[in-house]
């Protein structure tokens, strides 16, 4: 009887912990998308040295978000953060598998696009400002 007590208590205590995961990327690089005569291109506006560290919880509450972390940035209370809304299949880009998903921003009110590689070594982020942050090592 006791060890099913413990054990009961034990999975109660493992429930109520948020789970995370840390990526880190050590550049990043913002684009925007242009127009010109053959048709929609990729533009390099500035890069950035890292690390940008990007921190995956999933709270007990089972809201899977995350927060993107500047270099030298501490995780603090406050601070903005991309709630997971739903997947959106997925996207291959320069011979790369990504996992496509929809995220809401709070610094922004607004919906983002995260794509994820398969193999997590890149993360892109299409923000509603028109500009692409792209993460990679």
């Amino acid at each position: 009887m006791k060890i099913k007590l413990l054990i009961l208590l034990f999975l109660i205590f493992i429930s109520s912990i948020s789970f995370g995961q840390t990526y880190s990327y050590s550049k990043k690089t913002v684009k925007v998308i242009v127009q010109s005569i053959i048709g929609n291109e990729y533009r390099e506006l500035t890069t950035s040295a890292g690390p940008y560290r990007f921190v995956f919880e999933t709270p007990h509450k089972g809201k899977k978000l995350f927060i993107l972390l500047k270099p030298n940035e501490k995780m603090s209370l406050g601070k903005s953060w991309y709630e997971f809304l739903k997947d959106d299949g997925f996207i291959e880009m320069n011979k790369i598998l990504y996992k496509k998903s929809i995220y809401y921003y709070t610094e922004t009110d607004e919906q983002v696009t995260v794509l994820i590689s398969k193999d997590s070594n890149s993360i892109i982020i299409f923000n509603d400002d028109d500009t692409i942050w792209e993460f990679s090592n």
